[in-house]
């Protein structure tokens, strides 16, 4: 049975620690351009969402208080699949238990799925620009080379699968 993660919108006591895993995507991230993505950020709802709401970023944290995942996410109307969400950042920094970090975020965006009446989840490949990559207006459009997984039953499930 894996640890229960804490998953959370990313705050003020969590930004510097998530800073690793987004700079572990493109070594030229500042922390201050990191911060300052981070405070643009919209808030969690606690309804469904509607395609074109701002990005938002969440962490998993284990019982001590180290963050061991992050994801960004966004709902967006895409041409090919409709209503999704697009997950360009999903970063996981654990050894021990990677399924069950990945899993518990996973969860969340599969109850934001089902919230949200997408049709699925599509999450980006990870390379070294994919921080800078993924805010520009003709990446969105691009699908190719992204994993589409329709929600799963099980928030396990997905994480299986992630990892």
């Amino acid at each position: 049975m894996s640890p229960v993660y804490i998953v959370e919108p990313v705050g003020p006591q969590t930004i510097d620690r998530a800073y690793p895993l987004a700079r572990a995507l493109d070594c030229a991230l500042t922390l201050s351009e990191w911060r300052a993505f981070c405070q643009s950020l919209g808030s969690v709802p606690l309804r469904g969402e509607t395609a074109g709401d701002s990005e938002h970023a969440i962490v998993a944290l284990d019982s001590r208080g180290y963050v061991k995942g992050l994801c960004v996410h966004l709902i967006r109307d895409d041409p090919s699949y409709g209503v999704l969400i697009d997950v360009p950042i999903f970063v996981v920094a654990s050894a021990a238990d990677a399924e069950g970090v990945a899993g518990d975020l996973a969860g969340v965006l599969l109850s934001k799925c089902n919230r949200s009446d997408c049709s699925g989840i599509r999450f980006w490949p990870i390379r070294p620009d994919s921080w800078k990559r993924w805010r520009t207006p003709e990446a969105a459009e691009r699908t190719r080379s992204r994993l589409f997984l329709r929600p799963l039953p099980s928030a396990a499930e997905m994480g299986r699968t992630l990892c």
